[in-house]
């Protein structure tokens, strides 16, 4: 099994890793990714967030299993997503509290549940602190993907 990455021309480096770790079943439970805005890393977290819920046992994400349509689409429940690129207001401590809470739900249809938190430069430090606990000790079947400008 493999990620398949189209749509992103990226770092060949970084898709060469994330691959292999897919594949060696050691894909790490946050990951962030940084890039300025228009870089791609709001693409790449939309193709890992669809890999991760993605049922195919070839490459992932397939672009055919119910996972990817439903990701595809921007309706899949175990696919929460916060945008602070477009909303800087979109990470105030209750949304960070209530993304800590679901994270211990477990996924509705997926093998895990993913969290896509956009542009969390635009975090503020408490809803920074917030979210620390659930990242260094989170539930066995949660993927957070971050993007950050630096």
């Amino acid at each position: 099994m493999s990620l398949r990455f189209d749509g992103f021309e990226g770092n060949p480096d970084v898709k060469k890793s994330l691959s292999l770790s897919l594949d060696e079943g050691r894909f790490p439970h946050a990951l962030l990714l940084e890039g300025a805005p228009g870089s791609g890393t709001d693409v790449l977290s939309g193709i890992l967030a669809q890999a991760a819920v993605c049922t195919s046992a070839q490459d992932r994400p397939c672009g055919r299993c119910p996972g990817c349509l439903k990701a595809q689409a921007g309706s899949h429940p175990d696919i929460v997503t916060l945008d602070g690129d477009k909303n800087p207001r979109a990470f105030p401590v209750d949304a960070v509290r209530e993304v800590r809470g679901g994270a211990y739900i477990r996924p509705n249809e997926a093998p895990r549940k993913v969290y896509r938190l956009l542009g969390v430069q635009n975090m503020s430090e408490i809803s920074q602190n917030a979210l620390l606990k659930i990242l260094e000790e989170p539930p066995a079947n949660v993927l957070f993907i971050l993007t950050a400008v630096s």
